[in-house]
């Protein structure tokens, strides 16, 4: 009776192991054709900056997409007033006596 307990048991442990591998493989499958969907939709939106010159896509040598440039253009408009008022002053000798007058 024990062989027996024990054989069900490694039988039991060895149908799960291989079910846990069956999903593990599918579950891994799956996640690289999205990633590669993923990639591939990915290619195609900077593709598509890159030809309306909304970007610049840096490529290695193989032509690998490896980095994105944006080109950027900022418009500003300023506009500055001042006034200013000037007045003139003149310092005058009379006969010896040091007399100041203003004139605007």
């Amino acid at each position: 009776m024990l062989i027996s307990d024990l054989i069900m048991m490694l039988l039991s442990a060895s149908i799960g192991a291989l079910i846990a591998i069956w999903i593990y493989k599918r579950s891994s499958n799956d996640l690289k054709k999205e990633a590669a969907e993923l990639r591939k939709l990915n290619t195609l939106i900077l593709r598509a900056l890159e030809d309306s010159a909304l970007a610049k896509l840096n490529r290695d040598s193989e032509g690998n997409i490896i980095g994105l440039i944006f080109d950027v253009e900022v418009q500003s408009a300023m506009h500055f007033q001042s006034s200013t008022e000037a007045e003139v002053t003149r310092h005058q000798k009379h006969n010896g006596s040091n007399n100041d007058t203003k004139k605007k």
